[in-house]
């Protein structure tokens, strides 16, 4: 079955019913994904005492590894699958669809953390601390996500977590990773909207 077949026969006079079906489209289709992975990237953190300025992404990793959760909670043995319990550094990578339901991203740490969405810092909870959590507002919308962490000694902890206020928090979900591929996808229906909107004009 022809997942497009739906749209052979466009309403010109509405288009931003169209646009609207085929983004409901892409977001069924990503729905049915069972599993939309985090990429991790770990380093070397020995003598940390906060992330480096330049960024995680300056540096070579050791090791790497996927995730389909950020939810490590008060880890006293091995961070996730870097090896190492101490002296661990680790990037979170991945594209992040944020629903209309959400309004607030936190994270929780112990040590140190950022929060980079479309390379803009949201969530600074950088240093040598213990648990502690720091949240802030979010639009919905699709992001570039990078999560920054590193452990010095002691238990690991690393929670990402969202919600709004009247419903509380909780982890964010498997189903709110897209990966590249779904990205590019999702602008080629862009792409086909605005060119199908074109055509309706000038016909």
């Amino acid at each position: 079955v022809n997942s497009h077949e739906k749209y052979a026969n466009p309403d010109a006079a509405n288009i931003d019913s169209i646009i609207d079906r085929r983004r409901a489209w892409f977001e069924a289709e990503m729905e049915k994904k069972r599993e939309r992975k985090v990429e991790i990237k770990y380093y070397d953190a020995t003598g940390w005492t906060s992330l480096p300025a330049a960024g995680l992404s300056s540096l070579t990793p050791y090791a790497t590894d996927t995730t389909t959760t950020i939810n490590f909670s008060n880890l006293s043995g091995e961070f996730a699958g870097s090896g190492r319990a101490d002296s661990v550094g680790a990037l979170f990578q991945s594209y992040l669809y944020v629903d209309a339901v959400v309004a607030q991203i936190c994270v929780t740490s112990d040590d140190g953390s950022k929060l980079f969405l479309d390379d803009v810092l949201v969530i600074d909870n950088d240093g040598m601390h213990n648990i502690r959590k720091i949240c802030a507002d979010v639009s919905p919308g699709v992001y570039k996500f990078d999560l920054e962490y590193f452990e010095r000694f002691g238990g690991a902890h690393l929670v990402l977590e969202w919600g709004n206020p009247s419903g509380g928090l909780r982890v964010v979900p498997p189903r709110s990773w897209a990966t590249v591929r779904e990205m590019a996808l999702m602008s080629q229906i862009l792409s086909c909207s605005t060119l199908l909107l074109y055509i309706t004009l000038i016909i």
